[in-house]
């Protein structure tokens, strides 16, 4: 009999394959755990992220510079170049300086990262800051179309999450760049989301309601994954795998 060609496995068995499949890429310890929550994370939400899969995999065969930051004296903006790195390994580190930069100046502060990928990834690092109360707000450029972009507010209480396509009345930032705020209370996020609210002339929004009952359906019923896709992860993990050693046939069994 035939596989199906999609079956559905638990988020705790795709972060675990995740993480092994990193690690076999060359991702460090952090950045490796970053990557396979931030893909699990958006999931499992109901956001495609393991359709890019391929491309971040392939992305990571070459250079993974580390991101640069600085603080622009001008506009008093945090500064990131990404280095054209994906959000899914590096996503931490961008809300990372994010959230530091709000603790330091204890005010809504703007984050500007230059050249990064996948940027719906950064959904997990901005649950995880939102959760330890640093509340984020992220938007950046989609693509394709040109004019269509896409927003997503994280709150320390997820009820008052939001996610929000829609179509800007003008451009307000350049196609390659992702944009954070952050701020120590989450009201003083709450106008910058009502200005992209107010400034699109289509919008899908999807409300926190949405976004937990599919988070609540793939905790329940496990994540639709494409067999083929699957197949291809475990073969790339098993490069994690190494020949056995004197001490680690000592350590087998303890």
């Amino acid at each position: 009999m035939q596989q199906a060609d999609v079956f559905n496995v638990s988020s705790n068995e795709l972060t675990a394959l995740l993480k092994r499949v990193f690690e076999a890429m060359g991702c460090d310890q952090s950045a490796l755990e970053d990557a396979a929550y931030s893909i699990v994370a958006a999931e499992s939400r109901g956001f495609p992220t393991l359709d890019t899969l391929p491309k971040i995999l392939e992305r990571l065969q070459g250079e993974k510079p580390a991101p640069a930051s600085g603080v622009d004296k001008n506009t008093d903006w945090l500064e990131i170049n990404g280095n054209c790195s994906s959000v899914a390994c590096y996503g931490s580190v961008f809300a990372d300086l994010a959230a530091a930069y709000v603790k330091r100046v204890n005010k809504c502060v703007f984050v500007r990262v230059r050249s990064c990928h996948e940027r719906l990834m950064i959904l997990h690092a901005l649950l995880s800051n939102a959760a330890s109360g640093v509340p984020m707000l992220a938007y950046w450029n989609r693509q394709s179309p040109p004019d269509q972009w896409c927003a997503y507010l994280a709150s320390s209480e997820p009820a008052a999450d939001q996610y929000l396509e829609y179509t800007l009345s003008d451009k307000t930032s350049s196609p390659d760049c992702l944009n954070l705020i952050a701020a120590p209370e989450f009201e003083q996020i709450l106008p910058h989301w009502q200005q992209i609210q107010a400034q699109s002339k289509q919008q899908k929004a999807i409300s926190a309601a949405e976004i937990q009952h599919r988070f609540e359906l793939s905790i329940s019923n496990g994540i639709p994954i494409q067999r083929s896709l699957w197949e291809h992860l475990q073969q790339i993990a098993l490069n994690v795998l190494v020949p056995s050693s004197e001490r680690s046939r000592a350590g087998a069994g303890a």
